[in-house]
């Protein structure tokens, strides 16, 4: 027969977590203001140009208006009649496009309009690669992450 003796045999200790971030030095992150606005005016002319060449991708599709007008003399609405059909005759593909309505017998002001406009997915996919491309990603990317500070 073995006889197993009951004593304990010696735990291995770990490192308290205390004692193990007592250790390490802790650091932060610094964001200078003066950073912040160094990168401003890049990213700013960068945006400037893309909301304007997304602007001058806008497709009108549809547009259509109707203006019922009367003013307090039949002179005024016929002299704005007048105008009117002076546009019309100038632009001759706004005939269906823009319709007034003169109201003779009383001051009036209606008016509706409705329109429908596209951008091209296309373009928009272009732009904002330029964008991308355009914007100071290098200095963005530093900034994002700080620059480090040591502290015991």
């Amino acid at each position: 027969k073995t006889i197993e003796s009951k004593e304990k045999k010696p735990k291995k200790t770990k490192p308290s977590k205390k004692s193990a971030k007592a250790k390490i030095k802790k650091t932060i992150r610094k964001r200078a203001l003066r950073d912040f606005l160094k990168i401003i005016p890049k990213s700013s002319k960068a945006f400037g140009s893309y909301l304007l060449s997304i602007l001058k991708s806008v497709v009108v599709e549809e547009m259509k208006g109707e203006i019922k007008a009367g003013f307090e003399s039949p002179y005024l609405t016929g002299q704005v009649f007048g105008y009117y059909q002076a546009v019309i005759g100038a632009v001759p593909s706004m005939t269906n496009r823009l319709i007034y309505v003169p109201v003779w017998d009383e001051e009036l002001f209606e008016a509706s309009f409705k329109a429908s406009v596209a951008i091209p997915f296309y373009k928009i996919v272009y732009r904002t690669f330029l964008l991308i491309v355009k914007l100071p990603l290098r200095d963005i990317i530093k900034l994002t992450i700080g620059k480090k500070e040591r502290r015991p």
